[in-house]
């Protein structure tokens, strides 16, 4: 038989302890996780606007496109500060530009 010691459901979120997961989040420039965020926060909302007020409004290809610029560089770098933070080997905050 196997004698491995049952660990509990993998977890999709954390990679290692909480706490862990708090000292990486202190570690990371505050320009570069508000930039990031406002982005993606941004670009998802333009997003949401432009498919919501498709057929009503007449600027709505500026939504698009607008919702597409923000969205693509914030959810990339969203994407590599989850992973960061989560403790995901490979992944760290300084593959972001500087926002000094």
């Amino acid at each position: 038989g196997i004698n491995a010691e049952y660990m509990g459901p993998p977890s999709l979120l954390w990679n290692g302890s909480p706490n862990a997961a708090k000292s990486r989040v202190g570690t990371i420039p505050r320009k570069t996780l508000a930039l990031s965020t406002l982005l993606f926060i941004g670009g998802v909302t333009m997003l949401t606007v432009a498919s919501i007020c498709q057929f009503r409004c007449e600027h709505v290809l500026g939504l698009w496109v607008l919702g597409c610029i923000m969205m693509l560089p914030g959810g990339y770098s969203m994407f590599i500060l989850v992973n960061f933070v989560r403790g995901v080997r490979g992944y760290h905050y300084h593959q972001l530009p500087t926002t000094d």
